[in-house]
């Protein structure tokens, strides 16, 4: 049987990088945002192209801009107006948020990662396939975690059963069993998954998994891509992702946190997983002295790049400086 034309891999076994790549966007998204709130409020509909040309300050367009400061005085410039007004759509969760859309690709996504990603039924998704991917030398996806935890001999127990998966679909292949019919694949096989989603999804989903206890280590990678890639169409947008649903912070301190139990249950050492430190910033407590310290420094390298900066000004953390201890890591 030929398997010509299906996607192949090159039989790795190792810590394998998801990455995101942006490959398109909502044209003029700061000004669509303004248009279509503006347009269910007043007479006048402002064109989203003009209203993205004021918040980007270009010349002219000076009546535009009067009457845009006209409608909302309280801003002051009309590039400031315009982004306040855009800024609205995104707090108030409101479906004209849904209009700034993005398509995103993961190269490189674990099937285990997939999987809770297309939980969200607030987007579209499309995958590869077995029937388009050549599983016999798939690239198999291997968390630092087997190591942290297990060494060198966990390592080698994974490369083993990765690499004798491979060979159970070389041999049924040779046998002629198509290769979408063997369904022995791994939930760390890694392909690659197109995204279609917009930003008040977007921010629903990537916002709770910033959470400690939302498995980070599949999900890190593509927070990071995914903001940087939301920041770079524009700044603003950006702003609405760092800080976890499930954490309360006023004036500068944690005044609620909703996974107390499971918090208790890390702390007391009746779950094995390291205890959240905006919880322990939430109760004024220190790690437990049988805290598992490097697992508890694995996480926060993780998180020191994700939660927003009035987060890591609560923990003591430096984004630039991961290896500052702030005051709620260490017993």
């Amino acid at each position: 049987m030929s398997y010509r034309g299906r996607v192949k891999g090159s039989s790795r076994t190792e810590f394998i990088r998801p990455r995101v790549e942006l490959m398109s966007s909502t044209e003029n998204p700061v000004g669509t945002l303004f248009s279509l709130w503006h347009g269910s409020r007043f007479n006048e509909f402002v064109d989203s192209a003009e209203a993205q040309a004021v918040y980007d300050g270009m010349e002219g367009l000076d009546e535009l801009k009067e009457y845009i400061v006209s409608c909302y005085p309280e801003h002051g410039t009309a590039s400031r107006v315009v982004q306040e007004v855009a800024r609205m759509n995104l707090l108030a969760n409101v479906p004209s948020a849904e209009a700034v859309t993005f398509n995103f690709a993961i190269h490189n996504c674990s099937v285990g990662l997939r999987e809770q990603i297309v939980r969200s039924k607030l987007s579209s998704y499309w995958t590869q396939t077995s029937r388009t991917t050549d599983l016999r030398d798939m690239d198999i996806h291997m968390s630092d975690s087997i190591e942290a935890y297990g060494g060198q001999e966990a390592v080698d127990i994974y490369e083993e059963v990765a690499e004798s998966i491979r060979r159970g679909y070389r041999k049924l292949a040779d046998l002629n069993v198509p290769l979408e019919e063997i369904r022995l694949a791994p939930e760390a096989r890694v392909h690659r998954v197109m995204w279609m989603t917009d930003t008040r999804a977007l921010i629903l989903v990537i916002n709770k998994r910033m959470d400690w206890m939302a498995q980070t280590t599949l999900w890190s990678p593509i927070i990071e891509d995914m903001i940087t890639a939301i920041r770079n169409v524009d700044p603003m947008l950006g702003d609405f992702f760092g800080n976890p649903p499930g954490v309360k912070i006023r004036d500068g301190k944690v005044v609620d946190h909703a996974y107390d139990n499971e918090n208790q249950d890390r702390y007391y050492g009746r779950d094995l997983q390291p205890v959240d430190p905006l919880w322990l910033a939430y109760k004024r407590i220190n790690p437990g002295e049988d805290a598992d310290l490097k697992l508890y420094d694995q996480m926060k390298s993780y998180y020191i790049k994700l939660w927003s900066q009035e987060i890591l000004d609560i923990l003591g953390w430096d984004r630039n400086d991961p290896t500052k201890i702030g005051p709620y890591d260490r017993p």
